[in-house]
């Protein structure tokens, strides 16, 4: 059981549809955000050497490719920790390092704060704003990898209001 099972049998039986819009625009059918997320998960797996279950951070303002990112890191088997931007980057980096995250996706609004805290934790950070993002989603496409249905899905960061912030797992199931 994988949570991306959902938008592969969307790719699958409506293809062509709409999946990702900005107002009117059309930003991506279900089959492109199949075929992204299946580029990026063999980007996180192969090029990043991430193994199932290794986690993968999301620190971003809104945008659609958060959706493309975490589709893929679910594609790939791995777990998701979504991060929310506007958090300080104290907060920021403590999440980041109890999560044990490898990778850290970014957008613009907020790269430069992710990027001087990678500098101390010591991991990989992608904008998806800059080129190499876009040939990270158009890599060579893997198969949906498979996941127990009690695997973790998410990893969540309470908002810490009485002392540290603490995960919380939601899973595929």
């Amino acid at each position: 059981m994988n949570i991306a099972q959902l938008l592969l049998a969307a790719a699958r039986a409506k293809g062509e549809r709409p999946a990702l819009c900005i107002g009117p625009e059309v930003v991506a059918t279900y089959a492109d955000l199949a075929a992204s997320a299946a580029g990026l998960a063999a980007a996180l797996r192969g090029r990043f050497g991430l193994q199932a279950g290794d986690r993968v951070g999301i620190v971003m303002t809104n945008t659609p490719a958060y959706l493309e990112v975490l589709f893929g890191i679910w594609w790939g088997g791995l777990v998701a920790v979504p991060i929310n931007a506007r958090l300080h980057a104290r907060e920021v980096s403590y999440i980041l390092a109890s999560a044990g995250t490898k990778v850290c996706f970014t957008n613009k609004e907020v790269e430069s704060v992710v990027g001087s805290i990678a500098v101390e934790r010591d991991f990989a950070v992608v904008s998806v704003d800059s080129p190499d993002y876009a040939r990270l989603a158009a890599h060579d496409p893997i198969a949906l990898q498979r996941v127990e249905a009690g695997g973790a899905g998410w990893l969540f960061y309470t908002s810490g209001t009485t002392g540290r912030p603490k995960g919380a797992t939601l899973t595929h199931r």
